[in-house]
């Protein structure tokens, strides 16, 4: 595929064949894929880069701002979507095992 708007796409970073086992391959996909849907909106990819980057002290702070602007977007799935977000760091390290995982 080419590149979207100068972006490299996924499967230009990560070929057929690229890790251990076709499983793994398919969970970092789909991985991938559940971090990107949840972070597309610039406001939650912000509030959820400071739930990642900052120390648990702040994180009720933060949760609540998420909490309240993905209600604020009228959605029907709120809660899926919030429980997404509050996700994305263990999706992401799960990723990041994967990756480990690379064959060279």
């Amino acid at each position: 595929e080419e590149e979207v708007h100068g972006i490299l796409v996924y499967q230009d970073m990560f070929p057929n064949g690229w890790c251990v086992t076709p499983d793994l391959e398919e969970r970092h996909f789909e991985l991938w894929c559940r971090v990107g849907k949840c972070v597309a909106d610039k406001v939650i990819f912000h509030l959820v880069s400071l739930l990642i980057l900052t120390k648990e002290l702040c994180h009720f702070n933060i949760s609540r701002l998420l909490q309240g602007y993905i209600w604020s977007l009228g959605e029907g799935n709120f809660r899926s979507k919030f429980g997404n977000c509050l996700q994305v760091q263990n999706w992401i390290q799960e990723i990041k095992q994967i990756n480990s995982l690379r064959i060279l």
